[in-house]
């Protein structure tokens, strides 16, 4: 099993705040694509919420890759807190947040499930992916954006994972889904470690 504890030094504090600085200062930046994609998904129905979250993926060297849910839960249930706690997320994302929550319980970020959490990242990437002749500039650049950040996301929990499974040490190779600790725990874990109601360092993604 991956050992959580191990974040627990100089270097993992640290790390878990170059998490938080990049949903704070380059994530809040797509302050129109991610509340325009949480409002689709509170007005469309469930089967069109799902079509939409397969095509979504992180583009890297010209494929497609997928994360898996875990991570991306995580990911939505940090940008949604920080959005309710945040002044200077946009305005637009506790609103959607709460709305989405009461069409979706497992949305809640209380809730223990992965999927539909999971989900709403890869629409955003879906819609992210979206860059051709016919779409706005700004939208373009948002999209670009939101894309790059979840390259370094991308970046960012392999290291965790690195990590927290000592290099694979722990589980034998890399760490599979049944390896993967509790969601809720690691989400409580990175925001302490980061003490995510202070500024931090600046991420360096080289």
């Amino acid at each position: 099993m991956c050992e959580l504890l191990l974040l627990h030094t100089q270097q993992g504090q640290e790390f878990c705040s170059q998490l938080k600085n990049l949903i704070r200062l380059r994530c809040w930046e797509c302050d129109e694509l991610i509340p325009g994609v949480m409002f689709d998904i509170v007005c469309e129905p469930r089967d069109a919420f799902k079509h939409t979250s397969n095509h979504g993926a992180i583009w890297i060297k010209g494929r497609g890759i997928d994360l898996g849910n875990f991570s991306y839960a995580l990911l939505y249930i940090l940008m949604m807190e920080d959005a309710l706690e945040n002044s200077e997320a946009p305005d637009g994302v506790p609103g959607m947040y709460l709305a989405l929550r009461d069409r979706y319980e497992s949305l809640d970020i209380a809730h223990g499930n992965w999927e539909l959490k999971g989900d709403v990242i890869e629409c955003i990437l879906s819609k992210a992916l979206q860059t051709g002749p016919s779409v706005h500039p700004d939208d373009v650049k948002q999209r670009c954006e939101f894309m790059s950040v979840m390259r370094c996301f991308a970046k960012w929990f392999d290291r965790l994972l690195h990590i927290i499974s000592r290099n694979g040490h722990l589980t034998e190779g890399p760490p599979l889904v049944r390896h993967l600790p509790d969601l809720h725990q690691t989400v409580r874990l990175i925001r302490e470690l980061a003490d995510w109601h202070l500024p931090g360092p600046s991420p360096d993604w080289s």
